[in-house]
C-alpha cells in the first residue's frame, strides 16, 4: 500500500507526459551529471575570467560591476557547501521506499527537477560570461593619487605669495597659461603639486591632469600622458592631429579643467598636443614650469612667476623632519645645521642629502658629507654645485654596485621609466650574476628600485609599472655615468658630433641616442668597448656599422625603418638583448645568426612575417611581439624549438588569424606548438574569441596552470 501511495502521489507530477517530465524520473542520473559537467564548466570559465581579472588588476584598471557580480553569483554556484549539498541531492534522489523495493518517486522527481533548473542557470551564467567583451576599463587618475603629499609644505611661508598668486589666476577668468619658474631643484614641481591638490578640492576643477614633460619630449609620449590620466585609451597608429582632436574633445566635456605641464624646456604647442585654447574651452587652464622664463614668455603665459630658494630657517625645519631625530642630537646637531645650509635653500638637494644620513650616527660620517658638500665646479646644464654635489653625495652613499649601476642605467632610460625595460637592459648587460632566470632578475630588479626609492633617487611612478625619476637627480646621474663609466648618453636637445672622435668612440662602453641631433651615421664605428647601443628616431644605419663592436651585449632602436637590417648584425656575436620598438621591418632573417639571444623585443613593429631562422636562437627565453598587428603568422617548426623559452607576449597580435583557427589550435602550427615549452611561465596572449579561450585553454594549459607565475588570455 505504501508504494502504491507513492506512485499515486507522483502521478501529479507526471501529468503530463511528456519526454521532460518523465525524464526527471527515469534520467535522474542524466540530470546529475549533466548538472556536475555544468559546474565544471562553470569553474573553467571562473578560472579564464579570473586570469583577465588579476592581469586587469595588475595594469592598475577597474573591474567592471557586471563582473564583479558575476564572479559573486558563480562563487555561490561552486562553492564547498554548494558542492555537498549536489552530492547529499545526487544520493537521495537514489534512495529507494518500502523496503527498498520501489523508487522514492516523488523525491527523486523533485530533486530531478532541481537540478535541471540548476543546469540552466549556470548555462545562463556561461552565457553571461560569453557576453563579456572586456572585464575592466582604464579610470580617469585622480590628482590625489598622482601628486605624492608634500607634508612639510606649510612650513615653506616664502613660497606662500606664489602659491596664492597661482592660485588666484585659476580663478581669474582672464588669465587662461600661468608660468612658474626657478632653478633645477628649487622645487617647482613641489609647488605646482600642491596647486593640483587644493585645485581640486577648494577650486571644484572636475579634471586635473599632471604631465612630466622633461627635457626630451615627444608629442605622441605627452599625449598618451595626458589620455591616460583621463581614462581615454588613443590608437598610437593614428596621426598626431588625430589623437590631438580626440584629446581636446576629451577635455571640453570637463567644466574645468586644469592641465599641469611641468619642466618644459622649448616651446610647445598646446593644440598640437589637443589642449584646448582659452577661445576652444573658457574652463580649461594650463600651468607650466620650467627653469627658463622665455620658454614662459615663448608659450604665451599671461602670468610668470618665479620660485626663489628657501630661507635658512625653513631650509633647517626641511632638514630635520627629513633626516629625523639624529639631525637634532648634541654631537650631531651643529654639523649637521652645517651640512642643510650647504644644500643652499634647494628644495631637492635638502631631502636628497637629509634622507641619505638619516641612518648614520658617527659625527665622522656627518663630517664627512659636510667635506663632500663642497660646491662642484661643474656646471652641468644649469644645474647648481649645491644640488650637484647632494645627489652625487647620496649615488655615493650607495651600499653596493649593483645599486649604482642600476641607478646610473636609469639615467638612460629618460623620466618616466617602465619597470620591465630596466629589467630587460639589466639582464642583457648581465649585471646580476647567478640568476639563472627572467623572474628571479625581475624580483632583483624589483628590489633595487625599492631601494633607490628609498634614498629618495627614484619616485614613485604615475602607475605601478612604472617608476619616475627628478629631471636633475636624471642629469646629475648621466654626468657621473660619462665622468665614471665613459657613457654617453644624450636626448632630444642635444647634438651629438663625436663620431670621428677615434679616442671617444674606442673608450665609450654604452652610447645612448634618444631623438638626439645626430648627422649620418659613419660607414663603420670602431667601438671594441661597447656593450649597449640605443638610438631612437629615424636614422639610415650603414650595412657595415656594428662591424666594431664585438662586445656589444644590448642593441635597441626605435622608430626606426630598416628594408634590410644592416649584415653587420649577424656579426654580434655576444648580443644578448635586441629591441626593435615600433620600427617598419621587412626582412629580419639575419637575426637567426644571433645564437647568443636571450632577450627579442619587437613590440609595435610592422613586419608581415616571421622568419623560420627565428628557431635557430636556442638560448632565447623570452620573446615579446605585443601589438604586432600586422604579423600573419609564425612558420611551423619555430617555437617548439626554442626550449629554453621562459616567457612570451603575443599580446594584441596577430590579427590576420582566423577565429575558426583558434578554435582548433591544432590546425594552426605556431599555437600548436605551444603546449612544447616546458619552461615557459609567463603567456599574454590576445584570442577575439570566448569560445576559443576555452578551446586553447582545455587544450594546453590546464595541466601546465601550476607552473604559471603569469598569463593574460583577454
Amino acid at each position: 500500500m505504501e508504494a502504491l501511495f507513492s506512485i499515486v502521489k507522483a502521478a501529479k507530477y507526471t501529468v503530463d507526459p511528456t519526454a521532460r517530465q518523465l525524464g526527471y524520473i527515469f534520467k535522474h542520473k542524466a540530470k546529475f551529471l549533466n548538472l556536475q559537467t555544468k559546474v565544471q564548466d562553470l569553474e573553467g570559465a571562473r578560472q579564464r575570467l579570473q586570469q583577465s581579472v588579476e592581469a586587469a588588476n595588475r595594469n592598475g584598471e577597474m573591474i567592471s560591476d557586471d563582473v564583479q557580480r558575476w564572479l559573486t553569483e558563480v562563487d555561490e554556484k561552486i562553492s564547498e557547501q554548494a558542492a555537498k549539498q549536489l552530492r547529499e541531492e545526487e544520493e537521495k534522489a537514489t534512495k529507494r521506499c518500502f523496503l527498498g523495493f520501489c523508487p522514492d518517486f516523488k523525491s527523486r522527481y523533485q530533486l530531478s527537477r532541481k537540478a535541471d533548473k540548476e543546469a540552466d542557470a549556470i548555462t545562463q551564467l556561461l552565457t553571461q560570461k560569453d557576453a563579456f567583451n572586456t572585464v575592466s576599463y582604464l579610470p580617469s587618475v585622480e590628482v590625489t593619487d598622482i601628486i605624492r603629499p608634500v607634508k612639510e609644505y606649510e612650513a615653506f611661508k616664502s613660497r606662500s605669495g606664489a602659491f596664492d598668486e597661482v592660485m588666484a589666476a585659476l580663478e581669474d577668468d582672464t588669465v587662461s597659461i600661468i608660468g612658474v619658474y626657478g632653478i633645477g631643484g628649487v622645487g617647482k614641481t613641489t609647488l605646482v603639486k600642491e596647486v593640483a591638490g587644493q585645485a581640486k578640492k577648494k577650486l571644484s576643477f572636475d579634471e586635473v591632469v599632471f604631465v612630466a614633460v622633461t627635457q626630451s619630449p615627444n608629442t605622441v609620449n605627452i599625449q598618451n600622458e595626458i589620455a591616460n590620466k583621463l581614462g581615454l585609451k588613443l590608437d598610437n597608429d593614428s596621426s598626431v592631429d588625430v589623437r590631438a582632436a580626440r584629446l581636446r574633445d576629451r577635455l571640453k566635456r570637463a567644466k574645468k579643467v586644469l592641465i599641469i605641464l611641468d619642466d618644459i624646456w622649448e616651446e610647445q604647442e598646446v593644440d598640437t598636443l589637443g589642449i584646448p585654447t582659452a577661445d576652444q574651452h573658457k574652463g580649461c587652464k594650463i600651468l607650466i614650469t620650467s627653469r627658463k622664463l622665455v620658454v614662459l614668455k615663448l608659450m604665451s603665459c599671461q602670468k610668470s612667476l618665479p620660485i626663489d630658494v628657501l630661507k635658512e630657517d625653513e631650509a633647517w625645519n626641511l632638514f630635520k623632519n627629513v633626516a629625523g631625530h639624529i639631525a637634532e642630537t648634541s654631537d650631531l646637531q651643529s654639523t649637521a645645521m652645517k651640512v642643510a645650509q650647504k644644500c643652499a635653500g634647494l628644495l631637492l638637494a635638502i631631502t636628497t642629502v637629509a634622507k641619505a644620513l638619516k641612518h648614520k650616527e658617527n659625527l665622522y660620517e656627518w663630517e664627512d658629507a659636510l667635506e663632500r658638500l663642497k660646491p662642484s665646479e661643474i656646471n652641468y646644464r644649469g644645474i647648481s654645485g649645491a644640488v650637484y654635489s647632494a645627489i652625487e653625495m647620496s649615488y655615493t652613499y650607495l651600499e653596493t654596485e649593483e645599486r649604482k649601476y642600476t641607478f646610473l642605467l636609469c639615467s638612460t632610460m629618460g623620466h618616466n621609466v617602465v619597470i620591465e625595460d630596466l629589467l630587460k637592459y639589466c639582464r642583457g648587460l648581465d649585471l646580476f650574476h647567478g640568476l639563472d632566470t627572467i623572474e628571479k632578475a625581475r624580483n632583483r630588479v624589483l628590489t633595487l628600485v625599492s631601494d633607490l626609492k628609498d634614498s629618495s633617487l627614484l619616485l614613485d611612478g604615475f602607475f605601478s609599472q612604472r617608476f619616475y625619476m627628478h629631471d636633475v637627480v636624471c642629469d646629475v646621474a648621466i654626468s657621473i655615468a660619462s665622468r665614471d663609466h665613459r657613457w654617453l648618453a644624450l636626448g632630444k636637445e642635444d647634438v651629438f658630433e663625436e663620431w670621428s672622435n677615434e679616442d671617444t668612440m674606442r673608450n665609450s662602453r654604452l652610447l645612448s641616442l634618444h631623438y638626439a641631433k645626430v648627422s649620418e651615421l659613419p660607414d663603420e664605428l670602431e667601438c671594441p668597448n661597447l656593450t649597449f647601443f640605443s638610438m631612437h628616431g629615424s636614422v639610415e644605419v650603414p650595412d657595415y656599422f656594428f662591424k666594431g663592436m664585438q662586445r656589444l651585449r644590448v642593441l635597441e632602436f626605435a622608430q626606426t625603418h630598416f628594408t634590410t637590417l644592416p649584415s653587420s648584425i649577424g656579426s654580434l656575436k655576444t648580443l644578448c638583448l635586441l629591441r626593435l620598438i615600433d620600427c617598419d621591418l621587412e626582412d629580419i632573417v639575419i637575426l637567426g645568426e644571433l645564437r647568443n639571444l636571450e632577450i627579442l623585443d619587437l613590440r609595435r613593429s610592422r613586419m608581415k612575417v616571421l622568419p623560420k631562422e627565428i628557431g635557430q636562437l636556442t638560448k632565447l627565453k623570452l620573446l615579446d611581439f605585443s601589438r604586432c598587428f600586422r604579423l600573419e603568422s609564425i612558420p611551423p617548426n619555430v617555437l617548439s624549438k626554442l626550449s629554453k623559452l621562459e616567457e612570451l607576449y603575443l599580446y594584441d597580435s596577430f590579427d590576420g588569424w582566423e577565429v575558426e583557427a583558434i578554435e582548433n589550435p591544432r590546425s594552426n602550427a605556431s599555437l600548436a606548438e605551444l603546449q612544447y615549452l616546458s619552461r615557459l611561465t609567463h603567456l599574454e596572449i590576445h584570442i577575439p574569441d570566448v569560445k576559443a579561450i576555452s578551446t586553447f585553454w582545455n587544450t594546453f594549459w590546464c595541466s601546465k596552470c601550476n607552473n604559471f607565475e603569469s598569463m593574460h588570455l583577454p
